[in-house]
């Protein structure tokens, strides 16, 4: 993909947040000063009108939050992060099929030395892995 198809314009980064939020162009102007500051935007100033871009990617950005979120609201536990995630609401069969296997790789990695257990500060046990619970297919 092109650089240039992530650069947006203050205008047309409102109307995207107005159609979609309702908020007016102070509104707008003030979340991508607040974005700039946290390194989440970048500004091209040898234009006009002022162009903004995304200064990570989605997955890089989405990391980082998560990473902030873990130790803001979960004193570092990314076992209380998911058990909360998992717990909030009903999980489709394909997400669960998703963390099944994940759950697999990751227990596969631990066992060739490739993951270290994390300690959960409420217990001395590990709280990686977790007990997985075999599914009857039988009726």
């Amino acid at each position: 993909m092109e650089e240039n198809a992530l650069e947006r314009g203050i205008g047309q980064i409102h109307n995207r947040v107005a159609a979609d939020r309702g908020k007016n162009y102070s509104t707008t102007v003030k979340m991508l000063s607040i974005m700039l500051e946290k390194g989440l935007v970048k500004r091209d100033e040898t234009v006009r009108p002022q162009v903004f871009r995304p200064a990570a990617t989605q997955r890089r950005t989405q990391q980082r939050m998560l990473k902030d979120l873990v130790q803001k609201a979960y004193a570092g536990s990314v076992g209380s992060l998911v058990l909360q995630a998992l717990s909030s609401r009903a999980s489709s069969p394909e997400e669960l099929a998703q963390i099944r296997r994940l759950l697999n790789e990751l227990e596969g990695g631990a066992r060739h030395g490739r993951y270290a257990p994390v300690q959960n500060s409420a217990s001395s046990k590990p709280w990686w892995p977790p007990p997985l619970q075999t599914v009857s297919t039988s009726p």
